[in-house]
């Protein structure tokens, strides 16, 4: 029997490989070298730490294709044992947004495509009796599904 690998899937994979890209020199932050699929369980002092997740999408059919408009939300985890945690929640903001701001255009797949673009705003926490200041960054992401 064949394996399938969902388009949200192809979706988040391709994502998260460009969140691994988020390394110095070429960036503020090294966020990129620790990406991952899955959220995190406990928020502690092994940060820093990068995570991409689908969160809900519509779909709607456009002729011979299906446009699904995605929601994915981005946390990394910045350790706050630093003096500098703040700043560096912002840094990491930063890179976040530079990396998708111009907007991502990509094929995942065989008749998939996607546009990739930031949502306008960052928030930037330190959750209760977390050891880590959390950036949330939040895509929209077209994918076009050819029929």
């Amino acid at each position: 029997m064949g394996t399938y690998t969902p388009n949200t899937s192809l979706l988040v994979t391709h994502v998260a490989g460009l969140l691994a890209a988020i390394v110095t020199p070429g960036w503020r932050t090294n966020i990129g070298a620790n990406v991952s699929t899955e959220r995190e369980q406990v928020l502690d002092d092994a940060a820093p730490f990068c995570a991409v997740r689908l969160v809900g999408w519509e779909s709607t059919a456009e002729g011979t294709a299906v446009r699904r408009d995605c929601e994915l939300l981005i946390e990394a985890a910045v350790a706050a044992g630093a003096e500098d945690a703040e700043a560096q929640g912002r840094l990491v903001a930063e890179d976040l947004f530079e990396r998708f701001r111009s907007g991502n255009t990509a094929t995942l797949a065989a008749g998939v495509e996607t546009v990739i673009r930031p949502v306008e705003s960052a928030a930037i926490e330190r959750p209760d009796g977390a050891a880590a200041v959390v950036v949330r960054v939040t895509l929209r992401a077209e994918l076009y599904e050819l029929m």
